[in-house]
């Protein structure tokens, strides 16, 4: 490093607290994907769920609502699970839908709470995937369903796609048979696994399903803001714009996303 040259910082932790801050989730596949999930899961009004990293509720409230089920949803970012609250008490279903700060690793519930614990978009973030799947294990009911929604190298990719991959999201995604392998290391059995490739189109149309046109596009005046008041971030949003710019047109022969279910 040069003499009075700053060190260079990681940005990829910024990434994940910008979403925070902005409010932005997401999980591959959308609507979609979230309605095969619980499909999968055999989710009825019955059910006791828990929803591992909700993020803004958007799951949790299509849940809530479809299945008229009690869902229990966590979140390890506080201002995440603030907005779900604040989202919860508009649309009147607090009694059906309810969030707390929670480490994935560390669920603060006792063994064989729930009839199902799903999490879209979460495990493979985070730094023990096989801990993590054995957490949601220990809450889940004798017989209940474990279902995941998780990004997957659908074909090998060459080194170059998952360099690139890691290099904007700060992660390696698992190929199906990986996250097969890691519902069978934690004792689950009758395991499903479905795995789809995607688009760009198609994600973004199910996203908007998701959370409709102006949750989608309400991030943008905080993003703005945050660019002009923030060194860190605005260093962050031009990785991100870079990283957008640059994605490998062949991306998406390789990449998609798997749903993975199994049972205690």
């Amino acid at each position: 490093m040069k003499k009075n040259q700053s060190p260079e910082i990681d940005l990829r932790p910024f990434y994940f607290e910008l979403q925070a801050t902005l409010g932005i989730t997401n999980h591959m596949g959308g609507l979609k994907s979230t309605k095969e999930l619980a499909e999968l899961c055999n989710i009825n009004r019955d059910t006791s769920l828990l929803n591992v990293g909700c993020g803004i509720g958007a799951t949790s409230f299509y849940i809530a609502d479809t299945y008229n089920c009690h869902v229990v949803s966590v979140d390890i970012r506080e201002e995440m699970v603030a907005r779900s609250k604040k989202t919860a008490q508009k649309k009147g279903i607090t009694r059906h839908a309810e969030f707390l700060v929670a480490d994935a690793l560390n669920l603060p519930f006792k063994h064989n709470s729930f009839d199902v614990v799903i999490s879209e978009s979460v495990t493979a973030f985070l730094p023990d995937r096989q801990r993590a799947v054995t957490e949601y294990r220990r809450v889940t009911k004798p017989g209940g369903y474990i279902g995941l929604n998780e990004a997957a190298w659908i074909t090998p990719p060459p080194q170059e796609l998952v360099d690139y991959f890691y290099s904007i999201m700060g992660v390696n995604p698992e190929s199906p048979e990986g996250w097969e392998e890691l519902l069978k290391g934690s004792g689950l059995h009758d395991i499903v696994v479905n795995s789809s490739k995607t688009t760009y189109r198609s994600q973004f149309a199910n996203e908007i399903k998701m959370t409709g046109f102006a949750e989608l596009f309400r991030p943008w005046g905080r993003l703005i803001n945050l660019y002009f008041k923030s060194p860190v971030y605005r260093k962050v949003i031009h990785g991100m714009a870079r990283g957008a710019m640059s994605i490998p047109r062949n991306l998406f022969d390789y990449f998609g996303y798997g749903l993975f279910v199994g049972r205690k």
